[in-house]
């Protein structure tokens, strides 16, 4: 299925082809150079219209997360691991599970996939009653 900006791009290129608009008004209109637009241009002429689409459009990306490993760590963030923190979610999951996951994989897999909710790294100053980032030192440039 193709959002709005690939069908904009179809509909230009096939238009330019027709004649309607010239090489320097497709490309304004693609947000492209006019080198660009003359080479989705002869792309689309070699190749059909769909052929000025994303050649990676419909795969998997590279640097996915395996489907085995992500529902590993969404079970285990459920139930085993539901009051860790990411980091020490992270640690556990590599010592104890042999699950090798980045901190930034794991959080985005466990928002994205589950509606958990963590502990979070804020506490509230009695005093003010604003949010103060928990420091372990009582200088702010460390």
């Amino acid at each position: 299925m193709m959002d709005n900006q690939e069908a904009r791009r179809i509909a230009v290129i096939e238009q330019t082809r027709k004649g309607k608009f010239n090489n320097r008004e497709a490309a304004h209109l693609l947000g492209r150079s006019i080198r660009q637009g003359q080479r989705l241009k002869r792309k689309a002429e070699a190749g059909g219209a769909t052929a000025v689409l994303h050649g990676n459009r419909g795969k998997r990306p590279y640097n996915a997360l395996p489907e085995e490993t992500r529902t590993t760590v969404i079970s285990l963030a459920r139930d085993t691991l539901k009051d860790y923190n990411y980091m020490h979610m992270q640690e556990v999951l590599e010592d104890e599970y042999g699950v090798n996951i980045s901190y930034s994989g794991l959080s985005g897999c466990v928002k994205y996939f589950s509606h958990l909710s963590f502990p979070p790294l804020v506490e509230i100053d009695e005093f003010t009653g604003k949010n103060e980032y928990f420091r372990t030192s009582n200088s702010q440039y460390e």
